[in-house]
């Protein structure tokens, strides 16, 4: 009715009189002064420019005319209970009176409750923040829409006036509940979904909206990218066609830090011994640059390490091959999408595929994955699934569909492959986007190259890392064939493929940890060696920075050295110590406190008491991988004999689950559990408008476990 007086939308004309009244220049300033309840904003990390919208009016002024009656029902609320956080693109509103920090009445509730939802705003601070560094048009892109996320009516502790449990439309005594959310029509209809996504929309369900735990931004980040993966992470460009929600989020773009997923880290620091394969922090790739060359050196590391292990699949007889391997079926599906199947083989199909050839494994679409069992089936991107296809899966085939979009865990990992391949925005959202019509026509866009194949891709890339292995200057391709030949006939024998995948994420780990998240070098180019000449420069070194490639230059002598809480290096240390032939004497304890992650190779260790390699070197270790590594005491005779048996107990000690599992660091293990501790991720979908989330199912995949929230 006014606009047909002042010719003016709601919200200018709101914040006309918030500057014509109340004498405000900036109405964010008004809102902010005025409102009664909680409330946070938080701009993206590091737009010194103030090119993002951030702050709460001039997200409620970016509400699509829909959704503009929000405006209304917060001002006319009673606002004492209310709680608000704007960030870019996104608001979230709800009830202070759902948590119990806010219960318990003793003038400190509203302070609680606002250190919370600032710790959460901070986290979505990086999250857009160092996603917004990656694409050209991300303010633009960020400033053409708001998001509303809808806080839980469900599990109330209840007290005061407000009952406990659901709140439900017409007897909710809750103001927030009353006066916003069924004023506008959003006590809606409950299912068993952790929370709902809509487009423009989330509706939190069973999980509640504000916290700090992992899983909350887990969820935030997952419902998140349902509403604004082609519309903001994609710079607009939409999704693929043939591809649907869970393809795009769950294992692609929420925050999720498991050991073999992919997806970038936009939202956290992680302590250097979490078990994780994406990057430990942020702050790693914090540009376009940046995550570009983590991703090129994840690749880059993951196919020398694959194609040393082919070399040793090449070398097992067809029955061991058939009890390790698998090759892949694809059925098409959904819209010009498929799903593929892998199964094991049969001895004789794989002595008639004769598998001694790069080519015979792509001819053969022949991989070695992590399945619990087979005959594994993976579903079409078009429906999409929840998981992710582990970084330790071994492709030598790659599925894909030159038709259309593949299997879903095949797509996601893709596009983080293409991100390696191009960068973000030339290979990730090319990939991923309809900026391409399908697996070929990304890959030709990507590449440049309007003949490439994806078998000629992918040959070419083991090609590549035929020529280079003999530049990695960590261990020995010889003596990493063998290894991994060894990983795969105890493998072929207990009928899994536990000790070769876990060979692979030894290595990758020492490699990630050695150049420092491959932020100093790859797989091909080492970090800065510093050279080591005495045990008190090697002890000053290694506790001024505790990962690197250390390598001695002199024998070393540390019998004028006293020991430190147990050991001479308290510290964890993680990276490379390479003897260089060289010797240690004087030992009275552990070298180190705690090894993890690390390579120590070629060194020579004089003890009178001739105690076992482990027992010298460290007092915890996990992920120890030990080469050309000897112990000497007594007679020469004596020595040799006892060399050889220390050689053998450093064979069985090259990973944690085999010789050094039970001795983990207790920071290690902290670190693994801090990685996830949430109930998971949440469960396939519950049939909502658009994408939505449903909480406690098992879902299908290499990386799942259980989700309820």
């Amino acid at each position: 009715m006014l606009k047909n007086y002042t010719g003016q939308e709601l919200t200018d004309f709101l914040g006309s009189l918030s500057a014509g009244i109340a004498g405000y220049e900036d109405p964010n300033d008004w809102f902010s002064d005025s409102f009664a309840g909680v409330l946070v904003e938080q701009a993206a990390q590091g737009d010194e420019k103030g090119l993002i919208r951030w702050r709460v009016w001039d997200n409620l002024c970016g509400l699509e005319e829909r959704r503009k009656s929000l405006v209304l029902h917060i001002l006319t609320a009673p606002q004492e209970d209310m709680y608000m956080i704007s960030v870019p693109s996104q608001l979230l509103v709800g009830s202070m009176n759902r948590y119990p920090e806010y219960l318990v009445k003793d003038g400190r509730e509203r302070e609680r409750i606002r250190q919370i939802a600032k710790a959460y705003a901070e986290k979505m601070g990086i999250f857009y923040g160092v996603s917004s560094r990656w694409m050209s048009s991300a303010a633009r892109q960020l400033n053409s829409f708001v998001n509303v996320q809808y806080d839980t009516r469900l599990g109330f502790p209840g007290g005061g006036a407000v009952s406990p449990g659901i709140q439900e439309k017409g007897t909710t005594a809750d103001p927030v509940m009353k006066w916003v959310y069924e004023a506008g029509h959003m006590l809606s209809a409950l299912n068993d979904s952790a929370a709902v996504a809509d487009g423009s929309i989330v509706i939190w369900m069973h999980t509640p909206a504000l916290g700090t735990s992992d899983y909350i931004f887990f969820t935030f980040s997952h419902e998140t990218a349902h509403n604004q993966d082609g519309r903001y992470f994609y710079g607009g460009a939409g999704r693929r066609k043939g591809t649907g929600g869970e393809a795009h989020a769950d294992g692609n773009i929420a925050q999720e830090m498991r050991d073999g997923i992919m997806v970038f880290n936009i939202s956290r620091v992680n302590d250097m011994g979490t078990e994780m394969t994406n990057n430990f922090s942020y702050e790693r790739i914090d540009s376009a640059e940046k995550v570009h060359s983590y991703y090129r050196e994840m690749f880059d590391t993951g196919y020398a390490l694959d194609y040393l292990a082919a070399q040793a699949f090449f070398q097992l007889t067809p029955r061991q091959q058939a009890a390790v391997a698998v090759t892949a079926e694809h059925t098409p599906g959904g819209e010009d999408s498929m799903s593929t199947v892998y199964r094991r083989l049969t001895e004789e199909e794989a002595a008639s595929m004769d598998l001694r050839s790069m080519e015979a494994l792509w001819d053969n679409r022949i991989s070695i994955r992590t399945g619990a069992s087979y005959p594994e089936k993976v579903g079409t991107a078009t429906d999409g699934s929840y998981g992710f296809e582990s970084f330790y899966t071994m492709n030598w085939y790659q599925s894909h569909n030159d038709q259309g979009s593949p299997d879903t865990h095949s797509f996601k990992r893709l596009g983080q492959e293409m991100l390696g391949l191009a960068g973000y925005e030339k290979g990730y959202m090319v990939y991923m986007s309809a900026l391409s019509e399908n697996d070929l026509d990304a890959l030709r866009k990507i590449t440049g190259d309007p003949g490439i194949t994806w078998e000629s891709y992918k040959l070419g890339r083991y090609r590549e890392a035929a020529q280079r292995v003999d530049e990695i200057p960590y261990f020995d391709k010889d003596e990493i064939i063998a290894r991994f030949r060894a990983a795969f006939e105890e493998d072929a024998a207990n009928g899994n493929t536990e000790r070769s995948t876990d060979l692979k994420r030894t290595l990758y780990g020492i490699v990630k940890r050695v150049t420092g998240d491959f932020s100093q070098g790859g797989i091909y180019q080492s970090p800065a060696v510093h050279t080591v000449s005495s045990a008190e420069e090697l002890v000053r070194l290694a506790a001024d920075n505790p990962y690197g490639y250390y390598r001695l230059d002199e024998d070393l002598d540390f019998g004028g050295l006293e020991l430190s809480g147990g050991s001479y290096i308290p510290e964890r240390f993680m990276g490379v110590l390479d003897g260089n032939g060289h010797q240690i004497t004087g030992l009275q304890g552990p070298l180190f406190g705690n090894l993890q992650y690390t390579l120590v190779r070629n060194l020579t260790i004089l003890s009178e008491e001739g105690s076992d390699v482990q027992a010298l070197l460290a007092g915890r270790s996990g992920r120890v991988l030990l080469e050309n590594v000897t112990v000497e005491a007594g007679t020469e005779e004596d020595g040799t004999a006892e060399n050889e048996a220390v050689e053998d107990k450093a064979a069985e000690n090259e990973t944690v689950e085999n010789g050094a599992a039970e001795n983990m660091t207790e920071e290690g293990v902290a670190a693994e559990d801090e990685a996830i501790k949430e109930p998971d991720s949440i469960g396939p979908d519950a049939g909502g408008p658009q994408d939505s989330d449903k909480a406690g199912e098992e879902m299908p995949g290499e990386e799942t476990t259980d989700k309820s929230p």
